[in-house]
């Protein structure tokens, strides 16, 4: 790649990119190879880049893929970034004893037995094909391009404010916000600007940004308003070793009001634990059962995010712990450690295409902003991430000197 760089002709344009998650992460990885050195990205993210696709390290040594659960990049204009990334150990192939779990009776069918396109399962863990589990896939593409890349944590840019076009409906753009929640921060002047995550239209939650101070981003971009937000909660749960026994690594899961999708953490090759000895699982919810507890504790007030303390926490941790030992018949197990987290926008719907019609991203040449993300792509998974990440790169790179 740095040989591929220094054939590039060299990019004077400053920009910004929202969201530091896969498809920012890759946006920028794809603009800094195509020349590029000024890119900033901006994420809320406190430690790390990776948005859902971080990993939970708490301090007493317990690992979690707390998000995303894996990857399957098996289209042909992700193929090879997804073995460049497996050689530098950013990715990981994982193999292990996958499959489908009928809640209603405990069968487990091993992936292998499952047919083809009859149940694809959870964003289709069940159809055949290489699976992949982060490896600090966002991280390493921070630490490749950097300085041409910055990165800044703990910023929440709340605006964007133009300076060209009729009233300064155009660029350069000033972005504005907040800092480890100090206000008010100005980030600097941008000649583009990347929105990766459809929060920045959504008034009232954590990532909304106002343009020149007045205008909602969604009412410039309407496309934004037919992106649904479907939540998720995921129970993060440790027993002491040998407590709870399990047949499977991963299962989609069937038949349960409470989950879709549960994994055995020790079989992932990321499995990062230090100082303990435990048996460690992820549990994401159903939609449904997430809707539910949500009408019991919004996560909106006011329209004010609601923050994710022990308070709100503790009442939707203890519902899923009940619905976990009832799904894997470990009552009575007491565990050494459990966390619910909220994930509000875990997955999108839009159709029809998706907001970009086809596209895998949306980009306003006269405005110079671009949307990209997996709520920008008809089906809302990893790979369509990274998708819209390098096709937003490759359309303003085309755009801009």
């Amino acid at each position: 790649m740095s040989t591929a760089k220094a054939a590039c002709t060299r990019k004077s344009s400053r920009v910004a990119i929202v969201g530091g998650g896969l498809a920012g992460m890759v946006a920028a990885d794809a603009l800094a190879s195509r020349g590029f050195e000024d890119l900033h990205v901006f994420d809320m993210g406190r430690r790390a880049t990776g948005g859902r696709a971080s990993v939970r390290r708490t301090q007493e040594g317990y690992f979690f893929n707390h998000g995303l659960q894996f990857l399957r990049l098996g289209s042909p204009k992700v193929s090879s970034l997804a073995a460049e990334w497996v050689r530098d150990g950013a990715l990981m192939e994982w193999t292990g004893r996958h499959g489908r779990l009928d809640a209603s009776t405990g069968n487990f069918t091993s992936r292998s037995d499952c047919e083809p396109g009859a149940h694809p399962g959870f964003c289709s863990f069940l159809e055949p094909g290489k699976l992949y589990v982060n490896g600090g896939l966002t991280e390493h593409l921070r630490r490749k391009n950097e300085p041409g890349v910055r990165v800044e944590l703990g910023c929440k840019v709340s605006a964007i404010d133009g300076s060209g076009g009729e009233g300064g409906a155009a660029g350069p753009w000033r972005l504005r916000g907040s800092k480890f929640g100090e206000p008010v921060h100005t980030f600097g002047d941008f000649d583009a600007v990347v929105f990766t995550d459809a929060m920045a239209g959504r008034k009232g939650s954590p990532g909304h940004v106002l343009l020149n101070g007045e205008v909602e981003l969604g009412s410039l971009f309407p496309v934004l308003d037919e992106v649904r937000v479907k939540p998720v909660f995921s129970l993060m749960v440790a027993y002491a070793r040998g407590d709870v026994s399990c047949d499977f690594d991963a299962a989609s899961v069937v038949g349960s009001e409470a989950f879709q999708f549960v994994s055995a953490e020790n079989a992932k090759p990321n499995y990062d634990a230090v100082g303990v000895d435990c048996d460690s699982f992820v549990a994401l919810s159903t939609f449904e059962r997430a809707e539910d507890l949500l009408e019991r504790h919004p996560q909106q007030k006011n329209f004010k995010f609601v923050e994710q303390t022990k308070d709100y926490l503790d009442p939707i941790q203890a519902d899923l712990l009940a619905d976990f030992e009832s799904l894997l018949g470990c009552e009575g197990k007491v565990p050494v450690y459990a966390k619910a987290q909220r994930w509000g926008g875990a997955f999108y719907s839009s159709g029809g295409g998706g907001v970009s019609r086809g596209l895998k991203s949306y980009v306003d040449e006269g405005r110079m902003i671009a949307l990209c993300g997996d709520y920008c792509c008809e089906t809302s998974t990893a790979e369509n991430a990274v998708l819209s990440g390098l096709d937003a790169a490759e359309r303003l790179a085309g755009m801009l000197p």
